[in-house]
Formats: C-alpha cells, structure tokens, sequence
C-alpha cells in the first residue's frame, strides 16, 4: 500500500498551519484544538504507523506494551493527558479528527505532511479505540 500520496513534506509547523490551525511553533505539538474546537489534530510518528489489512494503522497499545517501562512515564505525562481529553471529543463526535505525520527520530521531526484525503487516494483517519483509562488508543485509515 502507497503510504502517503502526493503529499509535499514540509515543516511540521507548516504542516500544522496548512491544516487550519493557527501556531507559532509546533515544537511539543501532540495534540490542538481548533479555534471553535470542531477539529482535533493529532500528530502520529511515520515510523510508528504500520501497514493493516486495508488500512494504515497507529496502535499506543501495540507500541507500549502492558509492562514497558514506558508505558507508565506516558500515562502521567501531561501532554498524553490532553491528547486523551481530546481525542475523547472525537470518539464523542463533539470534534472532527484532522492529522499530521511526522518523519524522522521520535522526537526530532525532519519533516511533516498535513493528512488531506484528496491527496491520500480518498482515506482518512479515524479513531477507533480510546482507553479512558490509560489514554490508549487505535487511529486507523478507512
């Protein structure tokens, strides 16, 4: 499955800002709400998105496993506590699901795309699992 399209990489601030949001710096960027709160953005790392039957897929569970070291520093981490505030007015349907992807190192962006389905072969991104619990979640393509 081609991954991204005809997408331009570009900055992730760009990136952002080309999806509608309005912000100065994207540096610690997970997750922002619109200026009416209608959409989400939530960025996703190009490594961690993998390959489904029919569809592309980011799966937190699958990342950090029950038992990961890390599992437990991202539960309390401030920023993983908004993006599950967030992402639980998508799953409410209070809020549309728009996303970034992210390329290079975890952390250190190289480069961004702004997820448009016209440039994405038709798919976009939806959320299909939130843990209330842990903030976990599945975001897949359709």
């Amino acid at each position: 499955m081609k991954r991204y399209g005809n997408a331009k990489k570009m900055s992730k601030t760009e990136a952002i800002c080309a999806m509608g949001y309005d912000v100065k710096s994207s540096r610690g960027i997970w997750t922002k709400d619109s200026e009416d709160k209608s959409r989400v953005l939530l960025t996703l790392w190009n490594n961690q998105v993998k390959n489904g039957t029919n569809c592309l897929y980011v799966d937190v569970d699958e990342l950090h496993p029950v038992g990961e070291s890390k599992r437990d520093d991202l539960i309390h981490n401030p920023k993983h506590k908004a993006r599950k505030d967030r992402l639980r007015r998508v799953l409410d349907g209070a809020a549309e699901l728009d996303v970034v992807i992210q390329f290079g190192p975890v952390g250190a962006a190289t480069g961004a795309i702004p997820w448009r389905p016209e440039e994405q072969f038709g798919r976009k991104w939806r959320l299909v699992k939130l843990d209330p619990a842990t903030g976990f979640f599945r975001v897949e393509t359709d």
